[in-house]
């Protein structure tokens, strides 16, 4: 099968600010073990994402995009991992915690904590400058991302009504935003949201990158055609293959030219890509389909050396500050709910006077 030229990117030829970041991948597989067979989740996959660019990795429930973020940025895995992942030509796994932000799918926001106080914890554990510096961040960010109206309003829980959902994913990346990264990775930011805020969402994503400089990766799940036109890259996979990898907007025409998939005029490609895959997927020949990937180069520029492509660090606050803020940040959040407290306690006590009666 051809390939499209017209995505072929062999080198960045621009030279690096020092706090931007080429992201790339090789031939990254990943197993795990079912029952005693061994199930190839990804089957080689590569690309990368530069500075200045959103990319959106999308495809059917269960064909690994959720897995490849994980594995780019680091997070555990229990299965079998090989392959390469680098920034700027360094191995990832060292500097990614350092340089990066991962937002996940599910917010884990202490629900009885306020906005305002859910970023400044979390700028209280990862930033080592002073107090006033701090909250100086905070305040940026918290207006950055359009929170001012609920800054002192609780996230919520359960029981409480608290903040909406965009404004608490909004949250979430602001949380992880405070330490101004170079790279933010995000697993389906969209997921259970409305189509206007999920296209906010996707706007704040697309502003990240085309006017703070960064490489913004995110996994998305039916995104619609508004959203679809503010991705730069797209990465779209099947079963753990590469289907497409390149230019958003030169997808179509691939599918067209390669696959014999014609998209209608006023058919949204993200649909227009999942269904073809899938009527490719239901005939069994996934396999002739594959994306051949052009030679992965994504080499620096000759002009710059490694100390001058290497992105900032952000200086995390000293262990002991840590751990006091993070018992500080449960003990608030408990004391403004007894009444779960309460219960939760009464549920352990009733649990332990029965295993004693056993």
């Amino acid at each position: 099968m051809e390939r499209d030229e017209s995505v072929r990117v062999t080198r960045v030829d621009a030279p690096l600010l020092r706090n931007e970041a080429v992201l790339a991948w090789k031939d990254i597989h990943y197993t795990v073990k079912v029952g005693k067979e061994e199930r190839e989740i990804l089957k080689g996959i590569s690309g990368y994402a530069r500075p200045g660019e959103l990319l959106a990795i999308i495809g059917s429930t269960g064909c690994g995009k959720s897995t490849l973020l994980d594995i780019l940025a680091g997070r555990n895995k229990t299965g079998n991992i090989s392959g390469n992942v680098t920034v700027n030509d360094m191995p990832a796994k060292k500097i990614f915690k350092s340089i990066g932000a991962y937002v996940a799918q599910e917010d884990v926001m202490m629900g009885n904590l306020t906005v305002r106080e859910t970023i400044t914890f979390s700028a209280r554990l990862k930033l080592h400058t002073s107090k006033e510096q701090q909250d100086h961040k905070v305040n940026d960010v918290i207006e950055k991302f359009g929170l001012s109206k609920v800054a002192d309003s609780r996230i919520g829980t359960a029981v409480r009504r608290g903040i909406s959902g965009g404004e608490k994913k909004r949250a979430a990346i602001s949380s992880e935003f405070i330490t101004d990264p170079s790279l933010i990775l995000l697993d389906e930011p969209t997921s259970g949201l409305d189509s206007v805020t999920a296209y906010t969402i996707v706007e704040q994503l697309k502003n990240l990158a085309h006017k703070d400089g960064k490489t913004v990766i995110t996994t998305i799940h039916q995104p619609s055609g508004k959203m679809f036109k503010m991705f730069d890259k797209l990465l779209i996979l099947s079963h753990g293959h590469v289907i497409y990898f390149g230019n958003s907007a030169s997808a179509v025409q691939y599918f067209g030219d390669n696959l014999g998939k014609v998209c209608g005029q006023y058919e949204n490609p993200a649909d227009f890509f999942l269904e073809a895959v899938d009527e490719i997927e239901e005939m069994g020949q996934i396999e002739k389909v594959i994306y051949k990937e052009p030679p992965l180069d994504v080499q620096l520029s000759d002009e710059e050396d490694n100390t001058s492509t290497r992105p900032i660090k952000f200086k995390k606050s000293n262990m002991l500050n840590q751990f006091l803020y993070l018992v500080w940040r449960n003990v608030l959040n408990i004391t403004r709910d007894p009444r779960t407290t309460y219960a939760q306690l009464g549920n352990i006590i009733l649990y332990h006077f029965g295993q004693c009666l056993c």
